[in-house]
């Protein structure tokens, strides 16, 4: 039995009819891919040690911790809340502007969220009316907010007091009732 090289199944190319020379070239790169794939899975037959691993140094942990992304603190963003994203001019719109201090507390109490670092209320605000978040020490519709507890907040306005209790009508202190309605 002799064997065949490539070149001699190059040279026999020529002579063959038409139609299979166009698929010997096709045919031939096939063989070669094959035949690099058997001798790779051959040649990779014993397994190979993995690759070693260091422990990393201790001295690694601190850089590592120094280029480590945290969030600045809530209060750098205070400027974000006080010029308006949406608005052309940046300003804040003449509704969240103070308002009058002859008038009583004009938004709802809709929440009050009390944690273990910071406390601070959930005001509805405006018609249509909009949500916001206020902590103690802030100032709402002309009133400074001097207490919040687990079931009211208590507001305060050149020394004069003001309890709201979650679900109080606006204009309305805690302990008071809505007028009836005439029948």
């Amino acid at each position: 039995m002799s064997s065949v090289s490539v070149r001699d199944v190059v040279a026999m190319i020529p002579a063959l009819p038409a139609p299979l020379r166009t698929l010997a070239f096709p045919v031939l790169l096939c063989a070669g891919l094959a035949g690099g794939l058997v001798l790779e899975v051959a040649g990779s037959s014993s397994p190979s040690p993995p690759p070693a691993v260091t422990p990393p140094s201790r001295s690694a942990a601190p850089a590592e911790a120094a280029t480590r992304f945290t969030l600045p603190p809530l209060d750098s963003f205070a400027e974000v809340i006080e010029r308006p994203l949406f608005s052309s001019s940046r300003r804040p719109s003449a509704t969240d502007t103070p308002q009058s201090t002859d008038r009583p507390f004009s938004a709802t109490l809709a929440g009050i969220v009390i944690s273990k670092k910071s406390s601070s209320i959930i005001v509805a605000q405006g018609d249509p009316s909009v949500l916001k978040r206020f902590k103690q020490g802030d100032e709402v519709d002309g009133w400074s907010i001097r207490a919040i507890e687990p079931n009211r907040v208590v507001l305060e306005r050149r020394g004069v007091e003001q309890q709201i209790k979650l679900g109080d009508a606006p204009g309305r202190s805690a302990g008071e009732t809505a007028p009836r309605a005439h029948r």
